[in-house]
């Protein structure tokens, strides 16, 4: 008896530590409780305002809960290293050389999508997994329905905790090139949503929506990965990246080290970005030429300037202020957000090539974001024609 109440009190302290340090770094958590409290005390209703974006969570939330189990060991083709719990994906601008019998090795079209990547299925799951557990706790925070969790929490137990299923943490076979034998490292960008699974994990774990055994579990592999991705050859490799895959390989670091508690590591990132990310990657006027350089220039500078918004976000957490931070003689984050407005309200016409169609949808919460730190209207307008547009494709708009 002694042994088992001296048990349980060591899994309640270790509960009550990894929920101390897993604070949610993007949520808006004031937001999400005011619509909780409306949820609640409407009989399951919230205002118009917000009505449509949460019938969307709702949607998907839904359709999360019989989606199935689904793991890496799921894909057909063998990772370079033998071992089915390995990510591996395949290099999404990468097609057959014409002019070799094999094909190998594969050459870059740049914005060029190879439908061969189509055939190697981890990287729809693991983006499938961090969407899912997002809308399903959010979904609980709001709804306080248990089935929510209880899915949201099997998604993470397959994916990362159960032996048999799990995922290992890390991406060393991402985005393989064909016929490539060197280091592989901008892969690593097939985990820049990985925020929405780490704050998924950080809002069931506040609410208590998930067991002891298994906190710990996904606290162990959100630790390991964090691990490999700022200690491996190809993590400190695409920590040099100049363009948005150094952007997003910041946001992924930061957002584990607030997960993990490790905040003085996290706020050195964020005052290293200062120079390595936005004086190198925002010009005077605005421009990002990183991005504007590519084939789909307009869609990299939109995703580029949503990378730099989250950190700025997450950098408010360690006391770093990147929203206004502008170095002599070069950009800042609000003039790359300025040089975007009029294209994206079709007052000026993007010169810069674009081979194909562009999605304004994905991008909402940075420009709300924009409106709020630069009190500004002009920024949330923009957001609010992305709303109008496609609803279902901004629905996170309400939990930031």
């Amino acid at each position: 008896m002694k042994t088992i109440s001296l048990f349980i009190i060591l899994l309640s302290t270790a509960i009550s530590t990894i929920n101390a340090q897993a604070a949610v770094s993007l949520l808006n958590l004031n937001k999400l409780q005011n619509i909780r409290n409306e949820y609640k005390a409407n009989g399951g209703k919230v205002t118009k305002q917000f009505a449509p974006s949460f019938k969307g969570i709702l949607k998907h939330a839904n359709e999360a809960l019989t989606s199935g189990n689904y793991s890496v060991i799921d894909k057909t083709q063998m990772p370079p290293s033998g071992d089915k719990h390995d990510y591996l994906s395949l290099g999404r601008y990468y097609w057959p050389d014409p002019a070799k019998p094999d094909g190998l090795p594969y050459l870059y079209k740049d914005g060029e999508v190879n439908p061969e990547t189509n055939e190697y299925t981890d990287k729809k799951l693991f983006k499938q997994m961090m969407n899912e557990t997002f809308y399903l706790s959010v979904a609980y925070y709001i709804t306080g329905e248990k089935k929510y969790a209880g899915r949201a929490e099997n998604i993470f137990k397959t994916w990362m905790v159960d032996t048999a299923t799990r995922m290992n943490p890390n991406l060393n076979s991402a985005q393989i090139k064909k016929g490539y034998t060197g280091l592989l490292y901008s892969g690593i960008i097939d985990a820049a949503d990985l925020d929405l699974a780490i704050d998924a994990a950080a809002l069931l774990l506040q609410e208590n929506g998930m067991s002891a055994t298994n906190c710990a579990g996904v606290k162990n592999w959100f630790s390991e990965y964090f691990k490999w991705l700022t200690t491996s050859n190809s993590g400190l490799r695409e920590a040099k990246s100049k363009n948005n895959h150094g952007s997003w390989y910041d946001v992924q670091v930061v957002s584990l080290a607030l997960f993990l508690g490790e905040n003085e590591y996290a706020k050195k990132v964020c005052e290293d970005a200062k120079e390595k990310r936005f004086k190198h990657q925002i010009e005077v006027d605005g421009q990002q030429p990183e991005e504007t350089r590519r084939t789909v220039s307009l869609n990299y500078s939109c995703f580029n300037i949503e990378a730099l918004a989250k950190l700025a976000k997450l950098a408010e957490h360690v006391k770093v202020d990147l929203w206004h931070y502008s170095s002599d003689g070069r950009g800042s984050l609000q003039k790359a957000f300025d040089f975007l407005l009029p294209y994206l309200t079709n007052e000026k016409v993007w010169d810069y090539k674009q081979i194909k169609s562009f999605k304004i949808e994905s991008y909402v919460e940075a420009f709300e974001w924009a409106s709020i730190n630069y009190n500004d209207s002009k920024y949330a307008e923009v957001a609010r024609k992305m709303l109008d547009k496609d609803y279902e494709k901004s629905m996170k708009y309400i939990c930031y």
